[in-house]
């Protein structure tokens, strides 16, 4: 049975069905620690309303932006999630505010059989409620499943893991004693390459603590051996999580290949939460190893321009990095898990209230913030960069990015 990735659909996917009055807000809220929505816009509704969603997996969550907490009545916003209409109590404080908050985590479901999410919402002009997207993961990704989730558009999230990402030298990863949600480098010319299916790439990033206060830095990117795009690598600033480097151009369904080089003279760190491939590949493998049909759903046609060369492979080494170091990765994850599982039952009440702080060579952090358990066995750790100003009480936020891979209904953190 093929491992998958985790979907993503935005909050305008037709099978999303919406009751209530509920409008489209492209207003983008800054200062709310992450930063950046799927698309360009969110469902927001200031009174009573309710949405729907039928999907196949063992893990959904719905994310949007929260802004009532620490200076607001908490119980001016209230909101029910259930599962085949059993309900689930929210996984985060109600006090917490930001853009990709969590309002449904539910996990360990049957991944043999359709479920119907269901979320019911009392809101109010003082504290609207936001509809992002919603992520899931679909545990069977059979043929008949893959090419209905296909009729519209969605996303897939390659992970720093993936190994369709091979990465140069220079690149180096979060201390062994973190989760592993982030690769980042602050050498010159640092090269990161993803072969994927898909039409768009959209690369997110996330803030790292102990990092000097340093200017922005620049990088580029290319597409299919085209030509180098530039962008800007954004200092640390304060109350930041989550955030988006750039997004690519819109593409032809087909294989593509992506290039960015981290810029000479370039003080803030290139870092790496994931890249989120538009229309890509839900399973679990390499692009360049399937033949003409690809992974079976929509191939458009695609000329390579004449005067772009093929792009150049990563070289040997980094393919060959990648791949061992995903092998060993997940052995390792096994381990950690099996030793994790009793420590974890009897730890995640008090970690929820604390954060933990360890350092890289070169001074890397990160905090663990809120835990939001994505079954009895694996926890999704929040991670900040500093204590976050809108959840002060906190003394940290939370940004939903460590993931886990599901295998004969066991997860294991990736």
């Amino acid at each position: 049975m093929s491992v998958t990735r985790y979907v993503v659909i935005d909050d305008d996917h037709p099978d999303i069905s919406y009751t209530g009055t509920w409008e489209v807000d492209p207003v983008q809220h800054e200062g709310l620690y992450n930063s950046g929505t799927v698309g360009s816009s969110q469902q927001r509704i200031t009174g009573t309303g309710s949405i729907s969603f039928t999907f196949q997996g063992t893990y959904i969550s719905l994310y949007g932006t929260k802004t009532n907490g620490l200076t607001q009545n908490i119980e001016a916003l209230k909101w029910e999630c259930k599962v085949d209409e059993i309900v689930f109590q929210p996984r985060l404080p109600l006090e917490a505010v930001g853009n990709i908050y969590q309002y449904c985590g539910i996990f360990g479901l049957d991944p043999s059989t359709e479920h119907t999410l269901t979320v019911d919402i009392e809101a109010s002009e003082e504290a609207p409620f936001w509809i992002d997207a919603i992520e899931f993961y679909p545990y069977y990704s059979n043929e008949a499943y893959r090419e209905a989730l296909a009729r519209n558009t969605y996303y897939v999230q390659h992970l720093i893991n993936d190994t369709t990402i091979g990465y140069s030298p220079g690149w180096q990863a979060l201390p062994e004693t973190q989760l592993q949600v982030a690769r980042y480098t602050s050498t010159p010319n640092s090269v990161v390459e993803i072969d994927f299916i898909g039409t768009q790439v959209t690369w997110k990033g996330i803030a790292l603590t102990n990092q000097p206060l340093a200017g922005d830095s620049q990088a580029t990117y290319s597409v299919d051996g085209g030509p180098a795009v530039p962008f800007t690598v954004p200092r640390r600033l304060s109350s930041s999580g989550q955030y988006q480097l750039f997004e690519t151009e819109k593409l032809p369904r087909n294989l593509h290949h992506l290039k960015v080089v981290y810029g000479e003279g370039s003080e803030a760190p290139l870092v790496l939460n994931y890249m989120l491939i538009t229309d890509g590949d839900i399973i679990f493998r390499n692009p360049r190893a399937l033949g003409p049909e690809l992974d079976g759903l929509r191939v458009d046609p695609y000329t390579r321009p004449s005067n772009q060369q093929q792009p150049e492979r990563p070289p040997a080494a980094a393919i060959a990095g990648g791949v061992v170091g995903s092998v060993v990765g997940l052995l390792v994850i096994f381990f950690v898990i099996y030793w994790r599982r009793g420590r974890n039952r009897k730890s995640v009440k008090a970690s929820n209230n604390q954060d933990a702080e360890n350092s890289a060579g070169d001074g890397a952090q990160v905090n663990v913030g809120y835990h939001d358990q994505r079954s009895d066995k694996a926890s999704n750790h929040g991670v900040s960069a500093f204590p976050n100003a809108n959840n002060l009480a906190f003394d940290g936020a939370h940004v939903n990015v460590a993931k886990t891979v599901v295998i004969n209904n066991n997860a294991y953190y990736n």
